[in-house]
């Protein structure tokens, strides 16, 4: 589960793929291994077509309380077989979402997310700021 805070600046979203997507740091490997070898890069194109699959992620989250689901498109940075997704969100604190990650129309990744602007995880509570602990009385029991 990813855990993102209710704020309208940009935040990460760091996934493994389910499908390996081409970036543009496998063109300059691409590039590397042709030149190395003497070759000659004959066609741009298909290299191109490539690095445009990074072009075409998108993620769809979706509210479990509202079931209304965001479409975005992220900025992308992969490293390790990581992939890192940034983008602003638009999140209501304490909710839910549903996370799924395309590749054009090729489902990637499909995850959760929950929503808050608590911070230390270990200590997590969801009545924060809600529930009130009485402390007017003793509790003392009278039995008969």
């Amino acid at each position: 589960m990813h855990i993102l805070k209710p704020i309208s600046s940009a935040q990460e979203i760091t996934i493994i793929p389910r499908e390996y997507v081409f970036s543009s740091e496998d063109l300059a490997l691409y590039f590397e291994r042709v030149a190395l070898s003497g070759g000659i890069l004959e066609s741009g194109a298909c290299v191109q077509a490539a690095l445009n699959d990074l072009d075409s992620i998108s993620i769809y989250l979706t509210s479990e309380s509202t079931n209304e689901t965001q479409i975005l498109n992220p900025t992308i940075t992969e490293a390790d077989g990581f992939m890192t997704l940034s983008t602003e969100f638009s999140l209501v604190s304490g909710v839910f979402y549903g996370l799924k990650v395309f590749d054009g129309s090729t489902l990637i990744y499909r995850g959760r997310v929950f929503v808050t602007s608590q911070t230390d995880f270990d200590k997590f509570s969801v009545n924060e700021g809600v529930y009130i602990k009485e402390e007017s009385f003793n509790n003392d029991f009278v039995i008969l």
